[in-house]
């Protein structure tokens, strides 16, 4: 593979995945670094493998903000396009990046912002690989198909509804859990 960081990313061997980002992009020009960064972007936009996103989305967030920000030449103020600040403020990660990307700008706002761009996006696929993981759990189905009260799998034991006939008390219960049980799930609110 040409690109040490997409074999870092896709690599099986402990020794690969595991190498330094900052020690593969050592004594890179800006040209190599340029190209790297548009083949791992590519590299991100074509997998669907989450962590691969994740990774990718956080290397291209090293390259910008520490190696091509800090390049000989490269201007450190510019001009930002105001549709991928926008973008990036209605948290529309990818479109700001495709923004800043067709700009053509090479200075460091631009670099700068791509930095943050690619730094959001990749907490944003981390979200995603997380709701994956719980929506694949047939355990946490109530999480996801529980439209309203009907929909609850879990009720009260009727002895626990009705009130002792000597003092009108109704019995006391408790739920034990080693996590929060919390039933006001955001269709209860």
């Amino acid at each position: 593979m040409s690109n040490d960081l997409i074999e870092t990313i896709i690599s099986t061997k402990e020794a690969l995945r595991n190498r330094s980002i900052n020690s593969l992009l050592q004594n890179r020009s800006l040209n190599e670094l340029s190209n790297d960064a548009d083949e791992l972007d590519q590299f991100r936009k074509s997998t669907t493998n989450l962590y691969h996103k994740v990774r990718a989305s956080l290397f291209l967030f090293v390259i910008y903000r520490f190696h091509l920000l800090n390049s000989n030449g490269i201007g450190q103020h510019g001009q930002i396009p105001f549709t991928g600040v926008t973008a990036a403020f209605e948290r529309d990660f990818e479109k700001s990046i495709d923004i800043y990307l067709q700009s053509n700008s090479r200075n460091g706002a631009v670099f700068s912002a791509l930095a943050d761009s690619y730094y959001k996006l990749s907490f944003k696929y981390l979200l995603d690989q997380v709701k994956l993981s719980m929506s694949e759990c047939k355990e946490n189905h109530n999480l996801y198909d529980i439209n309203g009260l009907d929909d609850y799998p879990f009720s009260v034991p009727d002895q626990l509804t009705i009130p002792d006939s000597a003092t009108g008390n109704y019995p006391v219960g408790r739920d034990a859990s080693p996590v929060r049980l919390d039933p006001s799930h955001k269709y209860f609110c």
